[in-house]
């Protein structure tokens, strides 16, 4: 049984509303698809949907972190470009498909982080940031994270629709430290950028290890990663454990 269903079970068994566990978990589920229709209608809400057609062109500009502090910079169409110093370019990559980013930039043994994507004219000014998808290339699920998120904060809303309050603070508390995980990765990397950059722009780069003043924001956004790491983790054991000793045995083996 994954997390979250572990977490709803164990706050069904010592709900105090006044309905009983089926009639609870009936207004759970509802308010998770409630939720669910609000997101699932809107492809801004997720980039790389399966609800956009794969051979479909999308108005939307992406700019890809890549390990080390490179950009690869994806303007509305199939033209992709990567800055490395100065006004200099590497060679351009061309994607046949809007979906092909991802795979074009990994065959050419390149490491995705993440992806910022620009989907508003407020965002491409900077008055609103852009929309952050961290990318797990070991994982079947390439966007866990994200998806881990949406399904704590529907978890919440669903527990609020369901007037349950002590699950809702859980799920709460859960998809804050998830959301501020994948923040604080996309601020690791845009430390690594800063680094890279000032380096290629005063032709100062060269291999081996280097050390600047920009070095310690990469530390400190790598301490900043790790404490909220372990903030969710401890945070999301220490509840499933208080929530598991409340559930008796024959409840666990029956599920």
């Amino acid at each position: 049984m994954t997390l979250s269903a572990w977490m709803v079970f164990g706050a069904l068994g010592h709900s105090r509303t006044r309905c009983g566990k089926a009639a609870l978990l009936k207004r759970i589920r509802r308010g998770l698809q409630s939720y669910d229709n609000e997101l699932a209608i809107s492809p801004k809400a997720f980039p790389e949907s399966k609800l956009m057609a794969e051979s479909q062109w999308y108005n939307v500009n992406r700019m890809v972190h890549l390990m080390g502090g490179l950009r690869a910079i994806n303007e509305a169409g199939s033209k992709v470009t990567i800055p490395i110093g100065g006004n200099n370019f590497a060679p351009p990559l061309f994607i046949a498909q809007y979906h092909a980013l991802h795979r074009d930039l990994i065959s050419l043994g390149l490491k995705i982080v993440g992806v910022d994507y620009y989907e508003s004219s407020q965002q491409l000014r900077g008055y609103h940031p852009p929309t952050w998808y961290p990318f797990h290339e070991n994982q079947p699920d390439k966007n866990c994270s994200i998806n881990a998120e949406h399904t704590w904060n529907g978890l919440a809303y669903a527990a609020y629709k369901a007037e349950n309050i002590e699950l809702m603070d859980i799920c709460s508390r859960i998809t804050f430290e998830i959301k501020a995980c994948n923040l604080r990765l996309r601020q690791l990397s845009e430390a690594y950028n800063t680094e890279l950059w000032s380096l290629c722009e005063q032709q100062q780069f060269y291999p081996g290890k280097i050390e600047t003043l920009n070095s310690f924001s990469i530390y400190l956004e790598t301490h900043d990663l790790l404490r909220e790491l372990c903030t969710l983790r401890d945070y999301s054991v220490s509840k499933v454990s208080q929530l598991l000793v409340k559930i008796p045995l024959h409840d666990l083996h029956s599920q």
